[in-house]
């Protein structure tokens, strides 16, 4: 729901987007009525094939979509500068669109690698639970990996959190636990309003 939800925003700014789902639960591709019958972000990343073809038009902006396949990616994708394909294979857009959205699964494997390898910049939607306290530390440390290895100039714009509820006083205390741990890793939590 963020990346789609980033991307529209983008979209109504007059910005040209293209979304792609590194998802194997494939919900954005649902949320755009995209196929995942066809070409689909796994034939790119894994099989080299045509980014260019693999992306699909649809009223709601254009996409590549995912598919259930990525999640076995981590056992599929294993050959020597596996965590280059998705930055690789974007070079043949070069400059066609403004922004490209990238929507990652949950686990910290070689698709969020891949991400966080092809992307400038990343914003870290959590939920107000204490378990993403814990989640936050993990992706932290992959980012790090990640700058020190592939991507330097990589950039947490923030962490976002979903699923706020401010009657709930949980939700209110880990909003403040989330925020002062933005602060330890040099970023900022978005505010809920």
């Amino acid at each position: 729901a963020t990346a789609h939800n980033l991307g529209a925003g983008l979209r109504r700014k007059k910005k040209s987007v293209l979304f792609i789902d590194l998802d194997s639960q494939t919900n954005l591709s649902y949320t755009m009525d995209a196929s995942t019958d066809g070409l689909t972000i796994l034939d790119v990343i894994q099989d080299g094939a045509d980014i260019n073809e693999a992306i699909q038009h649809t009223a709601h902006g254009d996409i590549i979509p995912g598919t259930p396949g990525l999640a076995t990616a981590d056992n599929t994708i294993t050959a020597t500068g596996k965590e280059y394909r998705l930055k690789e294979a974007l070079e043949a857009l070069n400059t066609k669109y403004d922004y490209i959205i990238i929507d990652t699964p949950a686990q910290l494997g070689i698709l969020t690698i891949n991400a966080l390898t092809a992307a400038n910049n990343a914003v870290i939607p959590v939920q107000t639970e204490i378990y993403s306290l814990q989640g936050i530390g993990l992706l932290n440390e992959t980012i790090d990996a990640v700058k020190k290895y592939t991507t330097p100039l990589l950039y947490v714009k923030g962490i976002l959190t979903t699923r706020y509820n401010s009657r709930a006083v949980i939700s209110r205390d880990m909003q403040d636990n989330i925020t002062d741990l933005a602060k330890k890793l040099y970023t900022k939590c978005y505010t809920v309003p």
